[in-house]
C-alpha cells in the first residue's frame, strides 16, 4: 500500500562541492533520494521526506548537515545516512524505512562535528561528535541505528524500537555499533 515510488535515480535536492543550503518548511515526496549532500553543508528545519524510492537523506564524504523538527518516513532504502560526513539531528522521527533507519558509517573529518552537544551546532566548527537529541527511530528494517567506523555519536533522549528484518535480509537489530564507533 502507499504511493508509487519514484525512479530511484531521481535526486530532488543535490548539494555539492562547497555549496551551502538552508531550507525550512519543505515536504519532499516520492523522490529517489530526497536530499543528497556531498562535500557541502545542509541545514534543514521542518522538513518532511516521504516515500523515497531509495534513501531519504544521504550525506557523502566531507558533508556537514543538521536536521531539526523533521520526519523521514516510508523510504525503500535507508531513512537517513551519513558516509564519512557529520550529521546532527534534533526533534525528529525516522519511521518505516525498508533498510536502516539511521546509518552513520566511516570516520568523518573533524570539520562540522561538535566538541559538545550542549547548545547550538556550528556546522563550520571542529569536533569529533555527531549529536542526536529527541529523535524517535521506529519500525525500520535491518537496524534502527547503525554505527560503523571510527566516529563518536552522542545521543540524548532517543528511542529506537520496532526494528524488523525485511524478508530474506539480515537484521532486526535495534542498535548496532561496530568497528570503532562509539555511542555515548
Amino acid at each position: 500500500a502507499g504511493a508509487p515510488r519514484a525512479d530511484d535515480a531521481v535526486v530532488a535536492i543535490d548539494v555539492r562541492d562547497g555549496g551551502r543550503l538552508a531550507i525550512e518548511d519543505v515536504v519532499i515526496r516520492g523522490a529517489g533520494i530526497a536530499l543528497q549532500v556531498g562535500d557541502a553543508t545542509l541545514r534543514a528545519d521542518r522538513v518532511d521526506v516521504l516515500s523515497s524510492g531509495r534513501n531519504g537523506v544521504r550525506l557523502l564524504r566531507g558533508a556537514r548537515g543538521s536536521l531539526a523538527s523533521f520526519v523521514v518516513r516510508g523510504g525503500a532504502g535507508t531513512g537517513v545516512g551519513a558516509d564519512g560526513a557529520h550529521l546532527h539531528l534534533r526533534d525528529g522521527l525516522i519511521d518505516h524505512n525498508t533498510a536502516h533507519g539511521l546509518s552513520l558509517v566511516r570516520a568523518p573529518t573533524t570539520r562540522g562535528g561538535s566538541v559538545s552537544c550542549d547548545g547550538p551546532i556550528d556546522l563550520d566548527g571542529e569536533g569529533p561528535r555527531d549529536c542526536l537529541s529527541q529523535v524517535s527511530i521506529q519500525c525500520n528494517g535491518i537496524a534502527g541505528l547503525y554505527l560503523d567506523g571510527a566516529r563518536v555519536v552522542e545521543a540524548r533522549g532517543i528511542a529506537v524500537w520496532g526494528t524488523r528484518a525485511p524478508p530474506g535480509a539480515p537484521g532486526g537489530d535495534g542498535v548496532y555499533v561496530q568497528n570503532g564507533a562509539r555511542l555515548m
